[in-house]
């Protein structure tokens, strides 16, 4: 699986993306993306935002994500 949509977001520069597991986990890289799916009839959730957007920044702000 080439998870396209999510290495595009990481390629962009400044998009921020989390894996939204229970908690917020940063996501940095393919590999982490491909971990999380572990059953291909799954669906995965992940929230991506810039790391100016003010909306992300009240969303970690509320939820105790780490940076």
């Amino acid at each position: 699986d080439s998870c396209a949509p999510s290495r595009h977001l990481l390629e962009m520069p400044g998009m921020r993306l989390f894996a939204c597991e229970g908690a917020l986990a940063p996501i940095r890289s393919i590999a982490q993306v491909r971990a999380l799916k572990t059953d291909p009839f799954k669906g995965y959730n992940l929230l991506a935002g810039h790391e100016a957007s003010p909306l992300l920044a009240t969303i970690l702000a509320r939820l105790g994500a780490g940076r």
